[in-house]
């Protein structure tokens, strides 16, 4: 039987494209079955560990995914915490399995809270009653997809099996949406470090003594802990609204990035061509940095545009930033003139002697997006030519209005 079990549960997780959730189910399932089966008591931590060790085997990448993050979290969470946060003795069994649907949820609340907080910035208040909800639900749900898809496999329709899955498919979806339109529902705006996850992790660490050994020092530790974490969550500085300028660590072009204190971040490109995709990306890149400021628009300034006088103006490659003056260096311009500063980007090949004689530069910026070889050709050619430099690869650049450049 439990061979059978074992193959339905790899056909299963072949059918949902092998994803972390369910491989790392699956996997553990296996260990703990192939346990009964040598007669052999397996570790559920052990088995978690050696899912995401098959899991990054095959996909390194998988380790920086949100979803894998958030699985494993949720498992571990749920193991080390499900069972001991449950007041009902295990004797009494039917207490014990109703109150643990709460606890199994709580548990995967305190694995998974700080993470989803950093990536989604909000913390969903009543997900404790959701997920009660969707671990009634879910079951008997999965149970007749997988029905529908046997009885397909013979060649039978199952319409009334259909019926009875879309049915609960659309009570567990009303649910869900009823209960994120409360008032409440969740707390927008967390914008959190991943160092946060230090003090979180002894917060949680001392927890988990505090159930399991009942000592009261693990109580006053788990106390000065939680107060620790929330004392650093509350001296995270808000967000700076200061009009700036910044030069990102872009890969395949070289643009500006200028905040203006308003609604809108523009952005100054030297890759004209592929606006759209540009656009797109920055969407996506910038869409914290725009949330923290209530920024709502984005936009890419034309060459010949002349934008906010006050902040900043672009006319064609030169960028005037309150008093300083910055060009983008695909190439020189026809004629001399002085700038504060010089960016180089890849589409630069000549000598930087040019740009040296060009501008007058008092900094050359050397793009993230530069070869590693050019750049250093160059950095050795400002050492010679007494020229200050800053390459992106090394440290990050940015102005702004009454302060000096960073």
């Amino acid at each position: 039987m439990e061979i059978v079990t074992i193959v339905v549960l790899w056909l299963y997780a072949g059918i949902s494209g092998f994803s972390p959730s369910v491989t790392r189910a699956v996997i553990m399932a296996t260990v703990y079955l192939v346990g009964r089966i040598t007669q052999q008591k397996s570790s559920p931590v052990n088995s978690l560990c050696l899912a995401a060790l098959v899991i990054l085997l095959f996909d390194p990448g998988a380790l920086t995914s949100v979803g894998f993050q958030l699985s494993f979290a949720a498992a571990l969470s749920i193991i080390l915490f499900a069972e001991p946060l449950n007041p009902v003795p295990p004797r009494r069994r039917f207490a014990h399995n109703v109150v643990l649907l709460l606890t199994v949820t709580a548990s995967a609340m305190i694995g998974t809270g700080l993470v989803a907080a950093i990536y989604f910035h909000s913390f969903p208040v009543y997900s404790l009653i959701a997920n009660v909800v969707s671990a009634i639900l879910l079951p008997p749900l999965m149970a007749c997809g997988l029905l529908l898809l046997l009885l397909h496999c013979i060649g039978l329709e199952g319409v009334w099996l259909c019926t009875a899955a879309n049915q609960l498919y659309y009570v567990l979806e009303s649910v869900a949406e009823w209960i994120s339109s409360l008032s409440g529902a969740t707390i927008d705006k967390l914008y959190v470090s991943w160092w946060m996850m230090i003090p979180y992790a002894a917060s949680v660490g001392s927890m988990w003594f505090w159930l399991n050994k009942k000592r009261a020092i693990y109580g006053i530790l788990t106390f000065t802990c939680a107060c620790a974490t929330m004392l650093c969550a509350m001296l995270i500085p808000e967000a700076s609204t200061e009009s700036a300028l910044y030069l990102p660590r872009t890969t395949y072009h070289t643009e500006l990035v200028v905040y203006g204190g308003g609604r809108t971040l523009d952005i100054i490109t030297d890759n004209i061509q592929e606006n759209a995709a540009i656009l797109d990306r920055a969407q996506r890149r910038y869409a914290d940095f725009m949330a923290r400021r209530n920024i709502d628009s984005i936009r890419i300034v034309d060459s010949k545009d002349t934008t906010d006088g006050i902040t900043y103006a672009r006319r064609n490659e030169f960028v005037s930033f309150g008093s300083r003056v910055i060009a983008l260096a695909d190439g020189v311009e026809s004629g001399r003139a002085k700038v504060d500063y010089v960016v180089v980007s890849r589409g630069f090949r000549d000598e930087i002697d040019i740009l040296v004689d060009a501008y007058s530069p008092d900094t050359v910026i050397l793009a993230y997006n530069l070869h590693p070889g050019r750049a250093q050709k160059y950095i050795n050619r400002c050492r010679e030519l007494g020229v200050p430099y800053i390459w992106m690869r090394e440290r990050p650049w940015k102005l702004q209005l009454h302060c000096s450049s960073r």
